[in-house]
């Protein structure tokens, strides 16, 4: 394994089992292409050469041969040319390793940044020092009972009233300049925006379509606006993208059943769009996310 390469890949069973390419393998067949994509995991890529595959999943050329029309399909070569003709040091990819690599990188790549926003965030909060004066390096954190006459960002802060001095702390910040994340309209949750929450809803008023009887108990919208956020923001997912799988999902005989909520959605975003992409080119017609109608009831809360 080359240093410094992330150990392990997400696997999801679900995906594998109902592949139509792995159905069709025998168990053979299936045990080689497992092999195989561990050893492009580690190595990014595996060659193009089928006695170099036949040592690596420890059988015979001649077997190899014979295994290979199985996993040709399963993997591509950097180069387009056809294996027959590639070369000692053509190499082999997967395209779903890839993707996977490309996830890994872009959430590593997100938390080092969440990482040094924190940390210059946490540097610079409450510096109230003035010329040369020996002032507090920074605010009470909330809730550790210390009433230092500085402006606490609180729903008080709304109305403008506040039980501590102003004259106190004249270099105090204003409440105006909190870096807290915006809060969902349904409950104290940091972690999503109120378009998040908006179609949030709207993925449940096309889910009670579905109920006999036209009721659903509503869900954690705070919870679904999380997850549809983590899309749009951790994925590259637009709004737009969202909404369209989510009611190709809904008017798909199967995966209406089987989608229902958006953790699900993002979990099965790839195979959902494979089967998408078919449906599309059988001449199926173009989904279209009907808008979410706020006036339109959504079941019990």
């Amino acid at each position: 394994m080359k240093h410094g390469k992330p150990p392990a890949f997400q696997f999801y069973p679900a995906d594998f089992l109902v592949d139509e390419n792995v159905v069709t393998m025998s168990l053979e067949e299936r045990g080689a292409y497992i092999t195989l994509l561990c050893h492009c995991w580690l190595e990014t890529t595996i060659p193009a050469d089928l006695k170099a595959l036949a040592r690596l999943c420890g059988v015979t050329h001649n077997r190899m041969k014979k295994l290979w029309p199985s996993l040709d399909f399963c993997f591509f070569l950097e180069k387009n040319t056809d294996i027959s003709h590639a070369t000692e040091s053509s190499r082999l990819k997967n395209l779903r390793l890839e993707q996977e690599r490309l996830k890994q990188k872009n959430y590593k790549s997100q938390q080092s940044e969440n990482g040094k926003k924190g940390a210059q965030g946490r540097w610079h909060k409450g510096d109230t020092s003035t010329d040369g004066e020996d002032e507090p390096m920074g605010s009470p954190l909330p809730g550790n009972g210390v009433d230092d006459g500085v402006a606490m960002v609180s729903p008080m802060a709304k109305n403008g009233s506040s039980s501590s001095s102003s004259s106190s702390t004249p270099t105090s910040q204003p409440a105006a300049q909190s870096s807290t994340s915006p809060r969902s309209p349904d409950g104290d949750h940091p972690t999503c925006t109120a378009a998040d929450i908006a179609t949030a809803k709207w993925m449940h008023q096309l889910n009670i379509e579905l109920q006999p009887g036209g009721k659903r108990k509503a869900p954690n919208f705070a919870a679904w606006g999380r997850d549809i956020r983590l899309m749009r923001e951790r994925d590259g997912r637009t709004d737009s993208d969202i909404r369209e799988l989510y009611q190709w999902c809904h008017d798909d005989e199967f995966w209406r059943a089987n989608i229902l909520c958006p953790s699900k959605l993002r979990e099965k975003w790839d195979n959902l769009q494979l089967k998408r992409t078919n449906a599309d080119g059988r001449n199926q017609p173009e989904t279209r996310a009907r808008a979410y109608d706020p006036d339109r009831p959504i079941g019990p809360l």
